[in-house]
């Protein structure tokens, strides 16, 4: 094909898409009876592909050095992003919920404990979401439908807030604190 666009060939490129063509069509019917022996097997095996297409770009194309590279790249990267995560769900946990509704007056050890426990807390809930999502498709619909319940429940109690005169005066001045995303 390449050969055939540097020489401004016609029949050389329709020739070579022609091939492209019934290459693509052999692929997809040796998918599908993968698919077909997978389900045959294994009634319940997902034979989604969609969230695989960047792993088999690295291993087609990537040296195997490379690869080992960025495989610790990426478990590094997810491992930092996870301990921020748990530590940030878990100090604000202590901070507006524990130290404000449970323990008003206590030590910096105290809390410390209780954001060790916090922590461990918000772990078994992540996998458990974890576990949860995998049966939602791909890692984007996941993310779109989960979110979109936290967004729902979030403007649900903003909602409820506004139904009083005192509350909608505290949710306006919280909007206010906005300016440049609200104009009330």
């Amino acid at each position: 094909m390449q050969v055939a666009l540097k020489a401004d060939n016609e029949a050389g490129q329709d020739a070579a898409a022609s091939i492209l063509r019934e290459t693509d069509e052999a692929l997809k019917g040796v998918k599908a009876d993968v698919a077909d022996l997978i389900k045959k097997n294994n009634p319940a095996a997902d034979t989604n592909d969609v969230n695989y297409v960047f792993l088999r770009f690295v291993l087609d194309y990537l040296p195997h050095g490379l690869i080992g590279l960025l495989i610790a790249v990426i478990f590094s990267a997810s491992m930092g992003s996870i301990a921020s995560a748990y530590n940030s769900l878990a100090s604000t946990t202590v901070v507006d919920v524990y130290k404000r509704l449970v323990k008003k007056e206590a030590s910096d050890d105290h809390y410390l404990q209780a954001s060790r426990w916090s922590t461990i807390g918000w772990g078994v809930f992540c996998i458990g979401v974890a576990m949860f999502a995998n049966q939602l498709g791909s890692m984007i619909e996941a993310v779109n439908i989960l979110g979109s319940l936290f967004y729902g429940l979030f403007w649900a109690y903003l909602w409820w807030l506004s139904t009083s005169n005192q509350s909608a005066e505290r949710l306006r001045l919280w909007l206010r604190s906005f300016p440049n995303c609200w104009s009330l």
